[in-house]
């Protein structure tokens, strides 16, 4: 923000904000949508703070963070036999095809990955197809650093 301020929203009703204050330190706050703003932590620098907030963040949305955990299990598990026959139903191989723009995925995907590719095209399904499409490689590989980071 203009004043310094980074902002995180943590949920529909509140973000948490790390801010500078009139003493030259780092404050690290929370912003109910519909109470006063209140201070968790106050730290020396912005480093500091940044690594408070961090806590803050996993302490308070441990359930959320699980998904940015680089070492989850689903990261790394093959994706399960009832995943796969999600993504092998007849309407949802016809919209991978319209959203990929391929008919064969890759067999080594993973949990995550493919719970990607569902969610992916369910929201192409509900958008009436105007999701723009993923990335492909030449050699029919999806760009799955880009679909877990949610770039396309």
């Amino acid at each position: 923000m203009a004043d310094g301020t980074f902002a995180l929203p943590a949920q529909h009703d509140l973000r948490l904000e790390i801010a500078p204050n009139t003493l030259g330190h780092t404050e690290i706050r929370e912003r109910p949508l519909d109470a006063p703003t209140r201070k968790l932590a106050e730290f020396a620098d912005l480093a500091g703070a940044f690594r408070g907030a961090d806590g803050a963040v996993f302490r308070r949305f441990r359930e959320r963070v699980k998904l940015l955990d680089k070492t989850a299990r689903w990261r790394r598990e093959p994706a399960t036999e009832k995943q796969l026959d999600v993504l092998r139903a007849p309407d949802v191989t016809r919209d991978l095809t319209r959203l990929l723009g391929i008919r064969n995925l890759p067999k080594c995907l993973t949990e995550g990955q493919v719970q990607i590719l569902i969610d992916r095209v369910r929201r192409f399904v509900a958008s009436d197809g105007c999701e723009p499409a993923l990335l492909i490689d030449s050699e029919h590989r999806i760009d799955v650093a880009g679909i877990l980071l949610g770039y396309y």
